[in-house]
């Protein structure tokens, strides 16, 4: 890189390379392949499947995990919109930030999983974050919160969602049905 760049690199890499875990990609030798090609982000999408359904994908990570020898972080994904389809309402439906499923997954299979991360779809604003914050209560400082911009109203609180995001995600293919994609980038 030094050669191409004219720089050096500095330390690790700061992107991640994230893998939606699922029905062909949760056994544990799809998974040891995975890890070993590079995946440093397993994202278990809760929009899909049961807590019995996640729980049998960890424990083949885990495993996965300790036979590599590599480890990496796990991902939360929370949102439910419909019956699995987009549905863009630009200043017409104001949603909770938590569904009640989305609280009995953390509650109950996020926390006593010790999860990582959580990526938490169509922020909207800051206010959103304070209040997954208290919902983890004592794990608030311990879990992460990554912040997906899927709306307008989230581009235009962007600071306040940054300040109180430990990271950040624009999802294109969401903000893009609600703003032109050339305003996106």
């Amino acid at each position: 890189m030094e050669k191409l760049l004219g720089v050096a690199a500095q330390g690790r890499p700061k992107t991640k390379i994230v893998c939606t875990l699922g029905p062909s990609s949760r056994s544990v030798d799809m998974l040891e392949r995975l890890l070993r090609a590079g995946m440093n982000v397993a994202r278990f999408n809760f929009s899909h499947g049961t807590h019995a359904y996640h729980q049998h994908t960890l424990d083949n990570l885990r495993t996965a995990m300790r036979n590599t020898g590599i480890l990496r972080c796990r991902c939360e994904n929370y949102a439910v919109l419909g019956e699995k389809k987009n549905v863009n309402l630009p200043g017409v439906v104001d949603l909770p930030t938590l569904t009640d499923k989305d609280v009995d997954d953390i509650l109950n299979w996020g926390i006593p999983n010790e999860i990582d991360v959580i990526a938490l779809s169509f922020v909207q604003k800051g206010s959103d974050l304070v209040e997954v914050r208290k919902l983890l209560g004592k794990h608030a400082n311990i879990i992460l919160l990554i912040s997906k911009v899927e709306n307008q109203e989230g581009i235009d609180n962007f600071d306040e969602i940054l300040a109180n995001s430990n990271g950040f995600m624009v999802a294109r293919g969401d903000l893009g049905m609600e703003i032109p994609i050339e305003k996106i980038f």
